[in-house]
């Protein structure tokens, strides 16, 4: 292979670590700032940096085990390498690929555990999303053990706007139920209250296809089966101003659609 035609692949620069809505040159800036908190709100900032470190882990483990399977598979290298030159040459890598298969079995039974108490269309899509780790899972089953899905996603999205309505030093802004959010539910300590179409509109928020807010990306997408006629509205919204209830047996809110 000519010096034209060679692969190179280069380390990236260090940009440092972007997490809570800024960005840190390192760990121990990461660790200061969180020091600088109140005490009840330190364990919830250390959540959120641990569970993005872990979800850029896992996307970095999936690439390692996608391209070393390819390396192997291909067999190029016993063109130049022992069986046992290969394994001990990657080494590494093979650790990577077993610690991947670990995971995925942690993953799958977290999964297994909350899925005996949620078992609707729309809490098996949303608990077998690929980006939810057994870390995160974790502060799912709680909840999951104590009420509804449906009850869990009124008072998990309302847990999920108010931290954009009621933004404060260390609580990240990212669209989409977070550790955190389950943990306030878990405790009690989040309250049902109205969600209007200008809060959404304001924070681009939408209701996604399981019923949780996300990121509003401006795509269209299908409801989940089972979901009522009512659940749908807030897929395919109504004119501004018309007002229909969420009840359950235990919960109620009004989401302006």
């Amino acid at each position: 292979m000519s010096a034209s035609q060679q692969l190179a692949l280069h380390e990236p620069k260090a940009r440092g670590l972007t997490c809570i809505d800024r960005t840190f040159e390192g760990v121990d800036d990461v660790i200061e700032f969180i020091e600088s908190l109140p005490s009840t709100q330190k364990y919830a900032a250390q959540s959120d940096v641990l569970s993005t470190m872990l979800k850029v882990q896992s996307r970095i483990g999936d690439g390692i085990e996608q391209f070393f399977d390819y390396t192997k598979n291909s067999e190029a290298y016993k063109l130049h390498l022992t069986e046992d030159e290969f394994a001990d040459t990657w080494a590494a890598a093979q650790d990577v690929v077993e610690a991947n298969r670990k995971r995925r079995d942690r993953q799958k039974e977290a999964r297994a555990n909350i899925l005996k108490n949620w078992t609707s269309p729309r809490a098996v899509s949303w608990v077998k999303r690929d980006e939810h780790t057994s870390n995160f899972l974790a502060s799912v089953r709680p909840v999951a053990a104590a009420m509804t899905f449906e009850s869990a996603t009124l008072l998990v999205n309302c847990a999920i706007i108010s931290r954009f309505l009621h933004p404060a030093k260390g609580v990240i802004k990212f669209a989409g139920p977070i550790s955190g959010d389950f943990e306030k539910v878990r405790k009690g300590t989040s309250t049902v209250f109205e969600i209007t179409a200008e809060a959404l509109e304001q924070y681009g928020l939408r209701y996604g296809p399981e019923g949780f807010l996300e990121k509003d990306d401006g795509c269209r997408f299908q409801m989940i089966e089972g979901a009522s006629e009512l659940e749908a509205s807030a897929y395919f919204p109504r004119p501004a101003g018309e007002i229909r209830d969420i009840c359950d047996t235990k919960y109620k809110m009004q989401v302006t659609i």
